[in-house]
């Protein structure tokens, strides 16, 4: 080691960096690191959970908004002390890793999630009355803290801000409270918009918590908005129970008259699966994983006041929740749409596979508890895949039972529920002819079923559960006279006449379309512009650039006009030229330019790439 270097220098983690890439963990919403905490309150034993959102008036545009400035989890759990606080902030230093039950284990979920959404983490733990709380904190702001890294001792003479204790009634004798100030990721921008986009989610995730009739320990998780300028509660939510096996009574799907509560039922008898599991140090267990698949009654297919029962509010609920439930230790990980097709018949059937933490491993259980990569992975594969030239099926599976046992455990499982959902997918059609009755589309909605708009919004929808914002977002929730106003103002100012205007309106308003598009003449060389507006995406195509006559109208054809296979050959040809000529002129004005602007074109054209790859695959698209 030379003089100048030291130990610092070569710490496991560097500083900033290390941060960084904790920050982007891949946590793909604020629900889902939200859930960490609240994990963290489940397994201290809270019965009452409240999700605090505090919010600040600001002025992004003309308009005054609401936007979330402080986000809290409250809870009314055995507390920590002060040793195990410390520990509880610190990467890897978790105190579950050797139970051999409950949802923790990894000792990551609490800094890791938090730190994936805020800048600034304060935590207030207290055992023996709330007066004697300790509290410590991660601060990425302060150069000092990023330096040492280090988790500050735990104090007793922090207050708890009075904002946080007139939101809710504070628990006295144990509890805990997280507090996320600087909150500079979270892609949801009002309290309204985080439970809107998390009731489903939470629903599901918890479901066997907050259902009564569960053999899971009571527990109650609240959202509420708390209104900085007011300094009063604004709004208060309670999750429901969102079961997507449709099993339990009294969750939040909204049943019409004549639906069953519940209204689905279980299909067979629930199936276990044994497997022998060899842990290094921990010797052999024997861990069962149980399969649970249920199917619609007869009454839940029935029209509804005339309505189909996939355009009611039942039938749009099961939609959402078509997929494999992946349950672990009670709490689902993820609910899993690879397991099945889009066909809209898969509504009206669950399927749940859960299991125990000793079987992280086998399913690959990531450590923010988001998925189980390697179940998932295997979903569309068989025996056939990893078999070796001229093996047999029974060959390949005794192989992998002893040189790969994870992916043998999975392929085994896979092999199961896919017999299983075939026979569901019988029984669905004896139940009810497929028709239009299940689908929810109807005339209004038709009119942009399929085009480039819908696919786009849907899309986009995927993109922001992923945690992926755009700046039109925060527009989105505007009033409908707010909206109109904007777009009336803009297009007006653009000099479009009214019926474009009326068309745009209709586009994001009525049909909540998340693009429309205009032509207009621009005044610069730009083929397209982008104008967020109204919580939408307006794109103008230049109609006085080459590029629009050459590609856009050039593949126009009146309704009435009589289809020439002669003449839409011709058109599809120039367009296609027209097309490559576009990627030429790129490929040119890219190769001329150097230095940084260079590596900034070739970044965009790359990511250009990956987002239109998500808008062009139709295909996976939900319907």
């Amino acid at each position: 080691m030379s003089q100048q270097e030291t130990i610092q220098d070569y710490h496991f983690a560097s500083g900033s960096q290390f941060l960084e890439s904790i920050r982007s963990s891949g946590y793909k919403n604020v629900a889902r690191a939200l859930a960490e905490l609240v994990d963290n309150s489940i397994q201290a034993g809270a019965s009452d959970v409240d999700i605090l959102v505090s919010e600040k008036e600001v002025t992004p545009n003309k308009y005054t908004v609401n936007r979330v400035n402080e986000i809290a989890v409250l809870d009314d759990g055995e507390g920590m002390d002060s040793d195990l606080l410390r520990r509880a902030l610190r990467l890897g230093d978790g105190t579950h890793f050797d139970d051999q039950s409950g949802i923790g284990k990894f000792g990551v979920g609490l800094p890791q999630a938090s730190v994936s959404q805020a800048k600034r983490i304060d935590v207030w733990t207290w055992q023996n009355d709330i007066e004697n709380a300790y509290h410590t904190y991660i601060d990425l702001d302060d150069e000092e803290w990023v330096k040492n890294m280090s988790i500050p001792k735990p104090e007793q003479d922090v207050e708890i801000p009075q904002k946080w204790k007139d939101t809710t009634s504070f628990p006295k004798d144990s509890g805990t409270l997280v507090v996320w100030s600087h909150v500079d990721r979270v892609n949801w921008k009002q309290g309204k918009t985080i439970y809107k986009n998390s009731e489903d989610l939470i629903g599901r995730m918890y479901r066997n918590w907050i259902h009564t009739d569960t053999e899971q320990p009571d527990a109650s998780i609240s959202l509420k908005i708390y209104n900085e300028e007011t300094k009063e509660v604004d709004q208060t939510w309670k999750f429901q129970p969102n079961d997507p096996l449709y099993l339990m009574e009294n969750t939040n799907v909204d049943l019409p008259e004549g639906v069953p509560d519940p209204m689905f039922e279980q299909m067979g008898e629930k199936i276990e699966r044994k497997y022998q599991v060899t842990k290094p140090g921990e010797g052999t267990t024997e861990e069962t994983v149980t399969l649970t698949f249920s199917i619609c009654k007869p009454e839940t297919r029935q029209r509804v006041d005339g309505t189909p029962a996939g355009a009611a509010s039942h039938g749009k609920h099961a939609k959402d929740n078509m997929g494999l439930s992946i349950v672990r230790e009670g709490r689902e990980l993820l609910l899993d749409r690879s397991w099945t097709t889009k066909d809209p018949r898969n509504r009206w059937w669950g399927a749940q596979i859960e299991f125990g933490r000793r079987m992280d491993d086998i399913f690959g259980v990531t450590n923010n508890k988001q998925g189980a990569d390697r179940l998932v992975e295997v979903a569309n594969s068989d025996w056939e895949d990893y078999a070796e030239e001229g093996e047999t099926t029974a060959e390949t599976r005794e192989r992998l039972k002893s040189e790969d046992f994870q992916t043998y455990v999975c392929l085994d499982l896979r092999q199961k529920i896919d017999e299983v959902i075939g026979e569901l997918a019988t029984k669905v059609e004896e139940i009810g002819e497929y028709n239009v009755d299940d689908t929810e589309d109807n005339d209004e909605d038709n009119r942009h079923e399929g085009t480039p708009e819908r696919v786009g919004t849907a899309v986009t929808e995927e993109r922001k559960e992923q945690g992926q914002t755009g700046e039109s977002d925060e527009e989105e929730e505007l009033s409908e006279n707010e909206k109109e106003e904007e777009i009336q103002t803009r297009l007006e100012e653009q000099g479009l006449d009214e019926r474009t205007i009326e068309e745009v309106k209709g586009d994001v308003v009525d049909y909540g379309l998340k693009f429309s598009f205009v032509e207009k003449p621009l005044a610069s060389s730009q083929i397209f512009s982008v104008e967020p507006t109204a919580g939408s995406i307006i794109i103008g195509v230049n109609k006085d650039h080459l590029a629009y006559e050459e590609l856009f109208s050039s593949l126009e054809f009146e309704d009435e006009e009589e289809f020439d296979e002669e003449e839409a050959t011709e058109k599809l040809e120039a367009a296609n030229m027209a097309l490559k000529l576009l990627l030429e002129a790129w490929a040119r004005m890219e190769d001329e330019e150097s230095g940084e602007t260079k590596h900034q074109l070739k970044d965009i054209r790359n990511d250009w790439g990956r987002v239109a790859r998500e808008f062009l695959a139709q295909d996976q698209v939900p319907e």
